[in-house]
């Protein structure tokens, strides 16, 4: 049993080295449902009503650098006064911060949508968000004892990238059910973190639906 233990661990081992790890980007919610419109341009105007939503969020309270994100968002239709449009446009502002480490990552976006009546009971709308992200890294709040001696660390105390942003959705509902379908990130831009590392900015897919019981 020891020997087959061992060549379990070697062989996890092995596939550890050249296995790769990928991990997300874009922001994370902890309750997506309360702000869908920050994953899915196309939801603007589908309240009746006005929509402003903001929030915080703080991961690892008590940990030196640890996650925090803000948000605000608010959305709306053109024609308010008419109560049951066939079709309308929709609009909005996006705004989320984020800081984690020495890293900030700033998103503010302008969103439109176009909602469409398809039947009795459902509707579907297309849209888009328009904006930019910027990546701020300090790299003097790195504890390195000798920068100079690393080219990576031997550069500006701060970089600053400021990137396009692009995200098209739709989204499909009636009184009682929805699904909705989302792009992040689909202009393709390389940024570099410190030194000479340098990482693509990968496409992010949103889906979401849910029901009424």
């Amino acid at each position: 049993m020891r020997k087959g233990s061992k060549s379990y661990t070697l062989f996890f081992f092995m596939v550890s080295l050249v296995a790769n790890v990928n991990g997300q980007q874009h922001t994370s919610f902890t309750q997506y449902n309360l702000n869908k419109y920050s994953l899915n341009p196309a939801l603007a105007g589908v309240q009746p009503c006005g929509d402003f939503v903001m929030g915080n969020r703080t991961q690892w309270v008590g940990f030196e650098g640890a996650p925090r994100t803000y948000f605000a968002s608010f959305n709306t239709r053109v024609d308010k006064e008419d109560k049951y449009p066939k079709n309308y446009h929709g609009y909005g502002v996006n705004m989320i911060g984020e800081q984690f480490g020495f890293s900030t990552h700033f998103n503010l976006k302008l969103g439109y949508a176009y909602n469409i009546k398809l039947s009795r009971n459902y509707r579907a709308s297309v849209g888009v968000f328009l904006g930019i992200q910027q990546l701020t890294q300090s790299f003097s709040q790195l504890r390195v004892a000798n920068k100079n001696i690393d080219p990576a660390f031997n550069s500006d105390e701060q970089s600053s990238f400021i990137f396009p942003e692009i995200s098209p959705g739709g989204f499909l509902y009636n009184k009682n059910f929805y699904v909705g379908l989302s792009m992040f990130q689909i202009y393709p831009e390389i940024v570099r973190t410190f030194g000479t590392n340098e990482h693509p900015l990968s496409a992010h897919y949103y889906l979401i639906t849910g029901y009424r019981l």
